[in-house]
């Protein structure tokens, strides 16, 4: 057996093409956020609780989802009750309005089991915060490398999720172009489909050399 990862279709070359930022995304407060269906196991109401945190420091930020499912109006009323900005948009499918979001977020956060938005947003060169259990989350959480694509938070403390978005939001230990470069970097060495491809021919020659 021979493990080959996940990927995503690869992006379309827009050469020096500038995305600008979504109408509604404009503000001055920083963005994290993610694009992924809205389910329980996402804990995404964590990240609301971490904005709260964030917001009684004075350090507020901008939450925003894209994507549908049944947490949608719970994640909706948890944040007017705190008094957080979380903006809900429609699930996206064209890659250009992809692009415009992750590139308008500071980082991508989900708080459990991410899954495949960590290949999509660490593609676009956003970092991904995500909890600590290694058990519990989906194979695509080795993507996150702390301190170089993303975070890791202790799983359930909100605390110290909002300390790890904090970091990113304000990261001065590495340029923009340097976490960039360090998410597309992990993407093109364990997650792309040449990767995989690279794996799987790898596999069948040593298969075929046991035989002969």
């Amino acid at each position: 057996m021979v493990v080959i990862g996940n990927s995503l279709e690869a992006l379309d070359e827009r050469g020096s093409e500038s995305l600008s930022i979504c109408p509604e995304l404009e503000g001055s407060r920083p963005i994290v956020g993610a694009i992924i269906r809205l389910t329980d196991v996402k804990k995404l109401h964590l990240l609301v609780e971490a904005a709260h945190l964030l917001q009684q420091t004075g350090s507020p930020v901008t939450i925003v989802l894209v994507g549908e499912g049944p947490e949608r109006e719970p994640l909706a009323a948890l944040a007017r009750k705190l008094g957080v900005d979380l903006r809900i948009l429609p699930s996206m499918y064209d890659a250009v309005d992809i692009a415009r979001i992750y590139s308008a977020m500071k980082v991508c956060v989900v708080p459990a089991a991410i899954g495949l938005t960590a290949i999509q947003s660490l593609q676009h060169g956003t970092p991904v915060i995500s909890d600590d259990d290694a058990y519990g989350q989906m194979p695509e959480w080795e993507s996150i490398r702390p301190g170089v694509t993303g975070d890791h938070y202790r799983k359930g403390d909100v605390a110290d999720l909002a300390s790890a978005i904090a970091r990113w939001v304000d990261n001065t230990n590495l340029a923009a172009d340097e976490i960039s470069e360090n998410c597309l970097h992990e993407v093109a060495l364990n997650w792309s489909v040449s990767r995989q491809l690279e794996l799987i021919v790898s596999a069948v020659q040593a298969t075929i050399a046991c035989d002969v």
